[in-house]
């Protein structure tokens, strides 16, 4: 990995002709880093959990008994899921059978567009390739960011929208080796997003403002001059908008369960006090930020970075204040995956104004070169190795975990929660289709006496016919 990673300290200038067309051999070799950092923490052989079996469970009857469940349990069970994420899983465990494949290729493609876009993003705004491994170390060692680029849930395709947003609206800012289609981009990433979570349209609306910001630091514009020139992106983001509306009605708007009896901050070490002063401290400190610039540069522009990235740090802190307190006032639990828009863009924010201090206000007598330079490459490229050498470490974990999963485990999970989620995990061990009976699941009536034969036979069954599933140890 470290080779590899190396290679993005050398700027690749030159471009190959092949076929009459150019090859982008920077974008290639970015491209090969963000498919190791992807294939390492995909959660190939990570086994299965509660919150992946809730659509894992209806893999294996139709689609239109699987359409019925969800629309039934919508309002309880799987509460604010727009079916996007569920739909598009179902139907991969349909084509590749029980498995990690089925189970996760969409998290998996969805992560892979998500560091290529913020790599197009960084290249644009010339960010130094240092500055971009940074933001992988970024991505590898924050565990909220690294989890779900192997987890079977809506987060990392809400990720990828965010990440085709954020490129496409800030490039605008910066004309220089501007992505191809990136109206395109932006247009797919918009629905999807809005297709995808109830989080997306708050996301966009933030991004919205955040450009329209910057772009007021850079260049003076006017909200006014800005929509005309950005009418595009404001004409899709409107029907966005109203996709999401629509979106909402059929499902998460229709209502959910009562949360009166959750302690918000049962996933925090924190409590209402805590939370209170935090939020205030956050607010006064990005309304200090940017009165100080506001006064600093009111008679001369800021560096397209240094505005950019300031704009996006403050959009980053704020959606994850909004969401928090959105979480609290519904008594729901403020968890750390609700952070995630917003990390990411606070993570964006951050290397761009880190590129404007480095490398650009910097004189470049003065910018980190020579030995200095050396050494801070090679700290950060010290830094992605730990994240991916721990995960290399979870793997080797995950091996003995399949290697020793048996029977035993289904019946001492017998009667509790994890019951149906041992059977899942059996049932991907054997490959081959989703077993059926998994549907059970969403009976109010408890079959789980039933289903302990159910599933123990089909296990057997399995046994003698040998594994079906390649990616998992035999």
């Amino acid at each position: 990995m470290h080779a590899i990673v190396l290679l993005m300290t050398f700027k690749a200038k030159f471009r190959l002709r092949k076929n009459g067309h150019y090859w982008d051999s920077e974008f290639w070799i970015a491209f090969a880093i963000s498919l190791v950092v992807v294939f390492v923490f995909s959660g190939f052989n990570r086994p299965l959990w509660i919150d992946e079996y809730l659509h894992f469970a209806i893999a294996g009857v139709s689609f239109d008994q699987a359409f019925d469940i969800m629309y039934l349990t919508n309002t309880d069970v799987n509460h604010g899921q727009t079916w996007f994420y569920q739909i598009a899983s179902i139907e991969l465990l349909h084509l590749f059978g029980a498995g990690t494949l089925g189970l996760r290729s969409l998290s998996w493609i969805a992560s892979l567009v998500t560091l290529l876009s913020a790599y197009l993003l960084f290249r644009t705004f010339s960010v130094k390739p240092i500055l971009q491994i940074l933001f992988l170390a970024g991505v590898v060692l924050v565990p909220t960011i690294s989890f779900e680029l192997g987890n079977s849930r809506s987060y990392v395709v809400l990720l990828m929208s965010t990440a085709l947003s954020t490129l496409a609206l800030f490039t605008t800012m910066a004309p220089s080796r501007v992505p191809q289609h990136v109206k395109l981009l932006f247009t797919v990433g918009v629905t999807v997003g809005s297709l995808n979570h109830p989080y997306f349209a708050a996301t966009l609306l933030t991004l919205l403002a955040a450009v329209f910001l910057a772009r007021r630091l850079t260049f003076g514009e006017n909200v006014f001059v800005t929509m005309k020139l950005m009418r595009f992106y404001v004409g899709v983001s409107l029907l966005s908008f109203m996709l999401s509306i629509f979106v909402g009605q059929l499902t998460w708007m229709r209502g959910s369960r009562d949360f009166s009896y959750m302690d918000p901050f049962d996933w925090l070490p924190i409590g209402l006090e805590i939370f209170i002063g935090a939020s205030l401290l956050v607010v006064i400190g990005m309304i200090g930020s940017l009165t100080f610039y506001l006064r600093e540069y009111r008679s001369r522009v800021l560096s397209p970075q240094l505005a950019a990235g300031l704009s996006l740090m403050i959009a980053g802190l704020s959606l994850c204040l909004l969401f928090s307190w959105i979480s609290f006032l519904r008594n729901y639990w403020i968890l750390p995956r609700q952070w995630l828009p917003g990390m990411l863009l606070a993570l964006f924010g951050l290397i761009l104004v880190a590129a404007h201090y480095l490398f650009i206000k910097t004189p470049a007598s003065k910018a980190p070169k020579g030995k200095v330079g050396q050494l801070g490459t090679l700290v950060v490229i010290m830094l992605v190795g730990i994240g991916m050498g721990s995960e290399m470490v979870q793997i080797q974990n995950n091996k003995v975990y399949w290697n020793e999963l048996g029977l035993k485990d289904l019946e001492a999970a017998y009667g509790g929660p994890e019951f149906y989620v041992v059977a899942g995990n059996l049932n991907i061990k054997c490959g081959d289709s989703v077993w059926k009976e998994h549907a059970k699941f969403y009976d109010p009536m408890d079959n789980s006496k039933f289903l302990l034969t159910e599933f123990t036979e089909l296990y057997l069954s399995c046994n003698v016919h040998g594994s079906k599933n390649e990616l998992l140890p035999k």
